[in-house]
């Protein structure tokens, strides 16, 4: 690779790391995109603890999730109550309870490797 500047390479940085712990794309799809090699990639992620930074986020949107699906039931039994059928309540509701399942899951398949991260 051609010589980059310090601030050329800490904006690589910045911008792979936004991909790893934001989007959650994997070190491959990163390099696909960014075109940086998968032992730079690795080396960063490990530096800057990415895998903890994204369980972390995934941890705090799942709660924000969890919680307004919460909101969204106590709406529809409110409207029950009122003799209405809450059907935008329910598909909503639906879609969250979808949505919390995806995390959910990506949040095990990362536990592993949090776990032996640590232990190193």
């Amino acid at each position: 690779m051609s010589y980059r500047s310090t601030k050329e390479k800490r904006e690589a940085q910045e911008t792979a790391r936004s991909l790893y712990v934001q989007d959650g794309l994997s070190l491959e799809e990163i390099s696909r995109q960014t075109g940086e090699t998968l032992r730079t990639l690795s080396a960063w992620r490990n530096l800057g603890e990415w895998k903890v930074i994204r369980e972390h986020n995934s941890r705090t949107e799942l709660d924000r999730l969890n919680s307004l699906r919460d909101s969204l039931l106590d709406r529809a039994e409110a409207q029950f109550k009122d003799g209405k059928l809450p059907h935008t309540e329910i598909g909503l509701v639906t879609k969250l309870e979808r949505i919390i399942a995806q995390r959910e899951r990506r949040t095990l398949e990362m536990a592993p490797g949090i776990v032996l991260h640590t232990l190193s």
